[in-house]
């Protein structure tokens, strides 16, 4: 497995260093907002407007997250970080010397452009430097810095805050030193033009997932914004707030640790569902709890979901589309076409150039129905030419006429590891293809050619394939229609 641009250390610390800022963004005033709502009592609706204080953070970044992701395409990823790293020191550290609660509220939305503009950036610069296993394990560093982070500054907050309300917003300040590192040590990394957008609704899975992300990140930001209120009724002081808070985050490390390892063992949607349940079981806990323990072993409880099911901003981009003419090399087709993570794709490789690198090139066969017109032809073989151009695993592509055998049509993806051959069946434009295209096959063939010397390449493919039948009845059924079908771990009658 090779990196897509070999980042040094310095440049990984870096990105390393930025994870805390986001986390800590909200939450490192959450110690001070009793003590708020004292000093702003003569202002009306100070209760309400001194939680918005900590929540504007959140709704600005969830605003700023999809324009940033514009701007890392056109402008470029450093700028971007740097330009939110700046932001972030200046408008966090405000709070100190703001004494208007009305403007205090601006610069708390101005941090959270700066957090949408950080966030976006690392987690773009992450994608355009790892691909398959190596991006999965830097990721779960990322949210374990992250959370180590918080277990750090969320108690000195809540130190702080003993002094006075406006002590802990001199935190951001470490935005600066993070901003010095990034302007020695990052370089932008080369990457194709933004394509113009495809347009097109989103499928109803993809809302789905927006949906339950939103609700996850209303359950994140309770634990901020109600316990400092939920403690003081126990008669707990900034302190011992700050280092509750900063308790749910252990778990959270342990999550962010563990999540490479869960990923190869189970899908997506197991991953997300466990998060949300131990999310939802340490609520619970929390909202019967008659002591601070009982809330801190709610929070541990609850606090493992973070770094699970967490929403990540991703840039608003696509990989340029390669013009038809061109010729493809290599291609990736298959029966599997659902799950996803945005990233650059890199240049066809020539073989000379992938001298030590073992690939996976994995073909289809077919012939279609006589009775399916041309124009669902067209659209089925779109629909093949489309993955191989917006899939980030795969890496060359072709799809055409199949001559010297038995089959009409045929069609090879070549992919790097097994982690990427996962990503490619799991992707929506793999899930398309399935929708448009198996209706119309008659004679199906699945293969698989690899110069990897493990000899349970084989095994460990056809288990790839199995999960994926065993979580979609839909592609299982369709799969099992066909007239006649041949490949790894072949459903239905196709398997007897």
């Amino acid at each position: 497995m090779t990196d897509t641009l070999a980042p040094t250390g310095r440049a990984r610390g870096t990105v390393l260093a930025a994870a805390p800022l986001t986390i800590m963004a909200a939450a490192i005033i959450a110690p001070s907002l009793p003590a708020m709502r004292e000093d702003f009592a003569d202002t009306p609706g100070s209760g309400l407007l001194v939680r918005l204080a900590l929540t504007v953070t959140s709704l600005a970044i969830a605003i700023s997250a999809p324009l940033s992701g514009i701007v890392a395409d056109r402008v470029g990823r450093r700028p971007l970080l740097l330009t939110g790293l700046g932001l972030y020191a200046v408008s966090g550290t405000a709070g100190f010397f703001v004494d208007d609660l009305y403007l205090l509220l601006i610069t708390r939305a101005a941090l959270g452009l700066a957090v949408g503009g950080i966030m976006t950036a690392v987690s773009t610069l992450i994608t355009d430097w790892f691909t398959g296993e190596r991006r999965a394990s830097f990721l779960g560093l990322q949210q374990a810095f992250a959370s180590l982070g918080g277990v750090v500054f969320l108690p000195l907050a809540g130190l702080l805050a003993t002094v006075s309300w406006h002590a802990p917003f001199w935190i951001y300040s470490v935005s600066a030193i993070v901003a010095v590192f990034a302007i020695v040590s990052l370089r932008e990394p080369e990457r194709n033009s933004p394509a113009v957008g495809e347009g097109g609704r989103l499928p109803a899975r993809v809302v789905g997932v927006y949906v339950l992300a939103f609700v996850v990140t209303l359950a994140f930001y309770m634990a901020p914004t109600q316990l400092p209120f939920l403690l003081e009724g126990f008669g707990s002081g900034p302190v011992v707030v700050g280092a509750v808070v900063a308790g749910s985050t252990l778990t959270g490390v342990v999550g962010a640790l563990a999540f490479p390892r869960l990923r190869r063992r189970l899908g997506p949607t197991a991953i997300t569902t466990v998060s949300v349940a131990l999310m939802g079981a340490g609520w619970l806990m929390i909202g019967t709890a008659g002591t601070v323990a009982q809330v801190v072993t709610g929070l541990l409880a609850g606090g493992g979901h973070r770094d699970l099911p967490r929403p990540v901003p991703v840039p608003a981009r696509r990989p340029t589309p390669r013009p038809r003419h061109r010729h493809r090399r290599g291609v990736h087709l298959d029966r599997h076409r659902f799950g996803c993570r945005s990233g650059t794709r890199r240049p066809s490789l020539e073989p000379e150039q992938r001298k030590g690198n073992t690939m996976i090139y994995h073909g289809n066969r077919f012939t279609l129905r006589p009775d399916a017109s041309p124009e669902q032809v067209e659209e089925a073989l779109e629909s093949l030419r489309n993955q191989g151009r917006v899939i980030p695993a795969v890496k060359s592509f072709v799809v055409g006429r199949d001559f010297g055998g038995d089959y009409e049509w045929g069609a090879v993806f070549a992919i790097e590891d097994l982690d990427g051959y996962w990503e490619y069946l799991m992707h929506p434009a793999h899930r398309n293809t399935d929708r448009v295209g198996l209706p119309l096959v008659d004679r199906f063939a699945s293969f698989d050619v690899t110069d990897d010397p493990d000899p349970e390449m084989g095994a460990k493919i056809a288990e790839l394939h199995q999960r994926r039948y065993d979580n979609d009845a839909e592609l299982t059924g369709l799969i099992s229609g066909l007239g006649e079908y041949s490949g790894s771990a072949a459903p239905g009658k196709h398997g007897a």
